[in-house]
């Protein structure tokens, strides 16, 4: 079924409802209109680009007010306490510039701001400016050394506090404008012409199906290349959720499934490696954002990110129920992993799609034209649907060879010895059972 929903938001170019003052060209005021609507869209254009280089910029400075703190803390406990410790911080600021950190660079400058004459400040000189509005409110003050070393410290600690809330701000700006920008459609939006898809059969859907799918395809790495802007989502920790919002509102190129899975490949790839890693949940939960956000959530991630955060919402317990469903699965997989690379062949296996809906397996009446299909079986397969059990039934089925096999279940369906898409699900091995006996998805 094709959905003609998203073109409601199609802006025509019928000017019949437009109505202007008399005296006054109608097609000129049309292309005034034109040219002011285009000017708003590239102003928001603009706007957007300065966010996005505002917000890598202070990712660069609360990382290098980071490692003064830490710098700092090792100074003092490796120098003599009578060493100024503005000095030293500053000193470990000159160093980094004159070593040329490729981070202190100021960065290029927004579309909106190429006549800017005056150069913005690096990250370093932004550094050393706050270090010195800093040492002068505490000259005022006229502190003892100690308290001074101290209060450098927590006045550095409070500058990355304020750095992580102008994050948020300009986090929630960027969704703003690009929901305005997205509120209509226009050339930019849609450049895919024809495209193909592969579509899933309806018997294999299923949770335990995705996590297979990603464990599988993540043997083979390449497959899977993550964006530069979905490697450093994967890199943010768990309780990093506004740095989360922060770079999907940068980058909502990410959200889709192509990242997804290879994050979710970057976690298998850790586990096979160390299953007690945490980067492998570290994966996993990133991945499991970027599916909330375009999947479950229809208001976008700022909703999402705004249920995570309200204090006893049902959110919060779901997901984190999701991610360690999903990160239970993946361990499963890794261990079953080397056995599948071991098989010779693979086999077809019968196993339930969801808890509380069991394959029905029997035979058809006697005179029913499913009953000449069931006849035309081997007599090995005939005794064991006779007996109702599945794993009589699998066991026949892992002595045949796979097209067999599948050939076997499809005509098992047609017999109307087990329903095959509504209730069972086709997997390889002895893993249909092992998924089995997971836990029900939440």
């Amino acid at each position: 079924m094709v959905d003609y929903s998203k073109w409601q938001n199609m802006e025509l170019s019928d000017d019949s409802d437009v109505e202007c003052l008399p005296g006054i060209d109608k097609r000129s005021y049309m292309e005034f209109l034109r040219r002011t609507k285009h000017a708003e869209r590239e102003r928001r254009k603009g706007e957007i680009e300065a966010l996005k280089n505002k917000h890598s910029e202070n990712v660069v400075v609360a990382q290098q007010v980071s490692n003064l703190i830490t710098s700092l803390k090792a100074d003092t406990a490796s120098k003599s306490s009578d060493q100024d410790p503005f000095e030293t911080a500053v000193g470990i600021v000159m160093q980094w510039s004159l070593q040329g950190v490729k981070s202190s660079e100021s960065p290029p400058p927004p579309p909106g701001d190429l006549a800017q004459k005056t150069p913005e400040p690096t990250s370093s000189e932004k550094i050393l400016g706050f270090l010195n509005d800093l040492e002068k409110g505490l000259n005022e003050q006229h502190p003892g050394e100690c308290y001074r070393r101290d209060a450098i410290l927590d006045g550095l600690a409070a500058h990355i506090t304020d750095i992580e809330s102008q994050q948020a701000e300009i986090a929630e700006k960027i969704s703003i404008l690009q929901a305005k920008d997205a509120d209509k459609i226009t050339s930019e939006c849609y450049r895919t012409g024809f495209n193909s898809s592969d579509i899933k059969k309806a018997g294999t859907a299923g949770p335990e199906s995705d996590d297979e799918s990603s464990a599988s395809s993540s043997e083979d790495d390449d497959k899977l290349p993550a964006t530069p802007a979905a490697i450093a989502f994967g890199e943010l920790t768990p309780s990093d959720l506004a740095g989360s919002q922060a770079l999907i509102a940068c980058h909502p190129e990410i959200l889709r499934d192509s990242e997804v899975n290879a994050l979710l490949a970057k976690a298998f790839k850790a586990a096979t490696k160390n299953k007690k890693d945490p980067k492998v949940r570290q994966y996993v939960h990133q991945a499991m954002i970027l599916e909330y956000c375009y999947k479950p959530e229809p208001k976008g991630p700022a909703a999402f990110f705004r249920r995570m955060v309200a204090p006893g919402g049902e959110l919060i317990r779901q997901f984190h129920q999701h991610v360690a469903l999903r990160l239970h699965r993946f361990l499963n997989l890794v261990e079953t992993n080397p056995k599948r690379r071991r098989r010779k062949g693979d086999q077809i296996q019968l196993f339930d799609a969801e808890p509380g809906r069991h394959a029905r397996i029997g035979v058809p009446a006697v005179g029913s034209a499913e009953r000449t299909i069931f006849d035309k079986f081997p007599s090995q397969m005939r005794e064991a649907l006779e007996t109702g059990s599945r794993n009589r039934v699998n066991q026949v089925l892992g002595r045949m060879k796979f097209a067999e096999a599948k050939e076997m279940v499809a005509l098992m369906g047609e017999a109307k010895c087990i329903s095959v898409r509504k209730e069972t699900l086709d997997g390889t091995g002895g893993e249909g059972e092992e998924l089995r006996q997971l836990p029900a998805s939440s």
